[in-house]
């Protein structure tokens, strides 16, 4: 620009322009922030589910399969004759049941 082509309102406007496009950049700038925030909790997240899951996989592996049966057919056992009594009581009618 030339001294003698300045003209008073071009230089409010320049500045406006500039205004605006600083504007942009810090609402840019906002909006990658609040992403990036995003992206690293979903980071720890997932870190989080593989930890997990990592813990169930050892503890399904490490499982002693010899007392697990065990411990299964105990409770086979325990159910069975749980309903072999309600089978029985539940046959029964008043008059039986205070005999």
């Amino acid at each position: 620009m030339q001294s003698d082509d300045f003209k008073p309102g071009s230089l409010d406007t320049s500045l406006a322009d500039v205004k605006a496009a600083s504007d942009q950049v810090t609402s840019v700038q906002a909006s990658l922030g609040a992403r990036a925030a995003r992206v690293d909790l979903e980071t720890s997240r997932l870190k989080d589910v593989g930890t997990d899951r990592e813990a169930t996989r050892s503890g399904l592996e490490d499982t002693d399969i010899t007392n697990t049966v065990i411990e299964l057919q105990k409770t086979m056992t325990i159910l069975s004759a749980t309903q072999a009594s309600f089978t029985k009581l539940s046959a029964l009618s008043l008059f039986d049941y205070l005999r």
